[in-house]
């Protein structure tokens, strides 16, 4: 088993030979939208990490909320915008909720796995049960998002266990989100020699911790946000080295749906940034 030292190697940002994106930009701006699913009960024969006892219904209308609502007030400044976006897609929506389903698809999202459903984790898993998930996360794509093939996983609930990374690749995967250590995409070493790479999500940037873990009201919330939009966006220029910019976007700001001049001048800060170099 690879311990964290081997399978991220360590590499100083100051050591690093100069990343270069296409037209010289300094700023690579990811729209990773989470559009999730809440099991309301447990499927028969899995274990759910649930806060409550089942059905949690604050919880399921959180996510109920955002897919009824937000979602689609999302792709007003998403489609304003020409935004291309990778989906943090809980994959049981794709047979559940089919209007989002082909909403994604006729603007040509990626699907980046965030699990099954919220309540499904992978940690505890045995080896068996962690590649039977990974074997049904692609068929439910193949079957359901026109046969393309899911090439990477923010892990649901961010869960994993120590195999994770090695059985990923062996179903075809190759970025993981998880790892949020680093300002660029890195290598990930697996037991296979098969290649992996670090995505950097960003935790500073989603409503969920702005808004429920940190208690902020949510205009506040969206306020302190959209500075920390420019803040990420505006680093790399300061600094005259270049940088990955992640900026992953959740549905909504959990029990008021995101307002939709908010959404407009989040992505205004963003793009304006990005397209400026």
């Amino acid at each position: 088993m690879l311990t964290p030292n081997e399978r991220m190697l360590y590499s100083p940002m100051a050591e690093r030979p100069r990343v270069t994106w296409p037209e010289g930009k300094t700023v690579a701006f990811w729209h990773a939208p989470n559009v999730e699913h809440y099991d309301w009960l447990a499927p028969q024969g899995r274990r759910m990490a649930a806060r409550v006892t089942p059905p949690d219904a604050e919880h399921y209308m959180h996510r109920d909320s955002g897919n009824r609502v937000a979602f689609w007030r999302m792709l007003r400044a998403v489609d304003r915008y020409a935004m291309p976006s990778t989906v943090s897609l809980s994959l049981a929506l794709l047979q559940e909720q089919p209007e989002i389903r082909d909403a994604m698809l006729e603007r040509d999202w990626e699907i980046m796995s965030h699990g099954i459903s919220n309540l499904r984790p992978l940690y505890g898993m045995t080896p068996e049960e962690e590649h039977e998930f990974f074997a049904t996360s692609q068929q439910l794509a193949l079957t359901h998002y026109a046969g393309r093939p899911i090439k990477g996983m923010l892990g649901p609930r961010i869960s994993s266990t120590y195999r994770t990374a090695d059985i990923m690749v062996e179903h075809g995967m190759t970025y993981f989100a998880d790892f949020v250590h680093d300002e660029h995409p890195r290598p990930i070493l697996t037991e296979s020699g098969k290649r992996l790479v670090t995505v950097p999500y960003t935790f500073t940037l989603n409503d969920v911790p702005a808004v429920l873990a940190r208690s902020t009201p949510s205009s506040t919330s969206w306020t302190s946000r959209r500075r920390r939009w420019t803040a990420c966006c505006a680093t790399p220029r300061r600094t005259a080295r270049d940088a990955s910019c992640a900026s992953p976007r959740t549905r909504s700001s959990w029990g008021s749906p995101t307002p939709p001049r908010t959404s407009r001048r989040s992505s205004t800060t963003c793009a304006a940034t990005t397209a400026s170099g």
